[in-house]
């Protein structure tokens, strides 16, 4: 979705849930209409780590309506609004505070901030600004958005929810005279985003708060306004989410991580935009086909394999939207003396006995897409028949953890 004033005025003149799966490589994908939605038109916006999310929709009459939803019940969120104009939530954090952008009647956008019944409107506070959008917020109360100053131009911003006073992000608009458009902030206040050039064309951006790493999808269109790459939302583990224009003017879901960009495009749909991406790797936003405007929820796939070619035990992986984070791999090996023994790469065996607490990560660091690695030779191993574990978690601390754990178990028989 390009988070831009465009967009947002476009909405004031013409608006775009039951349960689908359908699939998209390397997630799993659910999607998402609102049963009171007109017309098929809703948009999810956020996602936070509890799998959590905000968005809206046109209802009969014409109107936005925003919501909270979780296990499957939809949450009304039109209290936030103190006042009576139209307004989208764009972000929310795990305290509950939402922000967003306000379309009054007299189409000036306003930012705004709320939280438990208080509502407070940003206006041009240090922007010299007639227009600000309000893009996303961390746990820490940390804000990004964008506003338009005095000559027209849109520049990237960020405050805080205590001080509330708006600053300019200096180093990060001189990217560009054209615009720069700050979309996400993570806990680190590494802020993504996207900046448009001489060409017309829309590159995304990392900004670490020192200095910004550009980024380029290489299937985007290189010429003409809107072509390019729009990167949406950013997590704590710096993996991006965002879409770019193709040569034929169709936009492309994407997730980036670990210098490889993965795709994420819905099946039959003629569009699909990402627009954020929590600690899980889970991604939400929406597309478009031939019925209508849709949110999706993308959830990560990742397979792990062990296998055995004579002698030889190797692992694959296939990690999906994990591509990139962060991760502890493990391999343990269950004996048919009842000790377990964990493996530590290339060639440590370490016998934990009988407690799995014990167990050392095989190796850690990025998930990556390996097909075929050897990792021992079964020759001289005693006679017996052995289970093998082989498993990555995407949370690296040296410990199990269960709850973010992709695994696969072998028989293997030694006569």
């Amino acid at each position: 979705m390009i988070k831009s004033f465009g967009l947002y005025i476009s909405l004031i003149l013409c608006f775009i849930p039951n349960f689908t799966n359908a699939e998209t490589l390397g997630y799993d994908l659910t999607i998402l209409d609102h049963p009171n939605s007109r017309s098929l038109n809703m948009r999810l916006m956020d996602v936070n780590n509890n799998g959590e999310l905000i968005g809206y929709y046109t209802d009969s009459q014409n109107k936005i309506v925003n919501f909270f939803y979780s296990e499957g019940v939809y949450t009304s969120l039109d209290h936030l609004n103190g006042q009576s104009s139209k307004f989208i939530a764009a972000g929310f954090n795990k305290l509950g505070r939402v922000v967003g952008t306000l379309i009054p009647a007299n189409n000036i956008l306003q930012g705004f901030v709320a939280s438990n019944g208080s509502y407070i409107s940003i206006t041009n506070n240090n922007t010299t600004s007639d227009s600000i959008v309000l893009s996303d917020i961390n746990d820490l109360g940390q804000v990004v958005g964008y506003f338009r100053n005095s000559d027209g131009l849109i520049q990237s911003l960020r405050f805080d929810d205590q001080s509330f006073v708006v600053t300019p992000l200096e180093n990060l608009n001189a990217l560009s005279g054209l615009g720069t458009y700050a979309t996400g902030i993570n806990n680190d206040a590494h802020i993504s985003g996207f900046f448009k050039d001489a060409q017309s064309v829309y590159h995304g951006f990392i900004y670490d708060g020192k200095s910004y790493n550009t980024l380029d999808h290489p299937n985007a269109a290189s010429l003409g306004s809107p072509n390019g790459t729009y990167v949406n939302g950013i997590n704590d583990y710096d993996q991006v989410v965002g879409y770019y224009i193709d040569a034929g003017g169709i936009s492309h879901g994407f997730m980036f991580s670990g210098g490889q960009f993965v795709n994420i495009d819905v099946v039959n749909a003629l569009n699909t935009y990402p627009n954020s991406i929590n600690n899980h790797g889970e991604v939400t936003g929406y597309f478009v086909d031939a019925l209508g405007t849709h949110g999706f929820l993308a959830k990560p796939v990742t397979t792990t394999t062990i296998n055995q070619n004579g002698s030889s035990i190797s692992i694959q992986t296939s990690v999906g939207g994990n591509l990139g984070v962060i991760a502890d791999w493990w391999f343990v090996a269950y004996s048919p003396w009842g000790h377990y023994y964990s493996y530590v790469y290339p060639d440590q065996w370490i016998d934990i006995g009988t407690d799995l607490s014990r167990v050392s990560p095989a190796y850690q660091g990025r998930l990556m897409n390996v097909a075929d690695l050897k990792l021992f030779d079964a020759t001289g191993i005693p006679s017996g028949n052995y289970i093998l574990y082989f498993g990555v978690d995407t949370k690296r601390d040296g410990k199990l953890d269960f709850d973010r754990l992709y695994y696969s178990s072998f028989s293997l028989t030694i006569p």
